[in-house]
């Protein structure tokens, strides 16, 4: 993938640590959907996400998984969306319910567009676009597919201003706490619980909040 060929205004989440990017991608393959050798993946991605998507289908070939990766362009989806016939909008296509049933492990890295607080959709056409959600999960539990959504693809200028943070700042948030060794976090959990009694107050402090229940 090269990113010279990427319109300035889709290059929004590029991860500060390229390194960070490639553990979450082995991280996702290997401890999220359980990748083995053998089996087939396949990538859905915006432009936000070719960075990290890179990094997924080198890891993926290199485990002896074998990758398909979608691409959706945020100003086709724009365009199809506002011209696209209303009795086939949000319709999959029977390409996309093959390619659920031959896959084994899905990653999905979405746009901001598809966010809460994007703005370039309205909130109906956003809604209509997106009919096939049940359709599309039915088919994947059908196919026993295990999958990965990756929540820092929604963050757009709308989310990081409400934040009071960049895009980059957020997005690299997201992908640390990604990083973090859940075992040991659940070791932490499991020791915090045996000291608490009915009625206890727990603090929890981070840089810059606090919360006390």
């Amino acid at each position: 993938f090269g990113f010279a060929l990427i319109p300035q205004k889709q290059r929004r989440v590029v991860a500060k640590s390229d390194k960070a990017l490639r553990r979450l991608a082995r991280k996702i393959l290997t401890d999220g959907i359980r990748m083995k050798k053998g089996e087939t993946l396949t990538v859905e991605t915006w432009a936000n996400g070719l960075q990290f998507t890179s990094h997924l289908v080198a890891e993926a070939r290199a485990m002896g998984v074998a990758p398909v990766t979608v691409f959706e362009d945020e100003s086709a989806y724009v365009e199809g969306i506002r011209k696209s016939p209303r009795d086939r909008l949000g319709v999959m296509g029977r390409q996309e319910y093959a390619l659920l049933a031959a896959s084994d492990g899905y990653v999905f890295v979405p746009n901001s567009l598809l966010g809460p607080y994007a703005k370039k959709l309205e909130p109906g056409e956003s809604a209509r676009a997106t009919v096939y959600n049940s359709s599309w999960y039915d088919a994947a539990e059908k196919a026993g597919l295990r999958g990965a959504r990756m929540s820092w693809g929604f963050v757009g200028p709308e989310l990081a201003q409400i934040l009071g943070k960049t895009v980059g700042q957020v997005v690299d948030h997201l992908v640390a706490a990604s990083l973090v060794d859940c075992a040991a976090l659940s070791r932490t959990g499991r020791s915090l619980a045996g000291q608490l009694r009915d009625g206890s107050t727990l603090t929890l402090e981070t840089e810059g909040a606090r919360l006390t229940m």
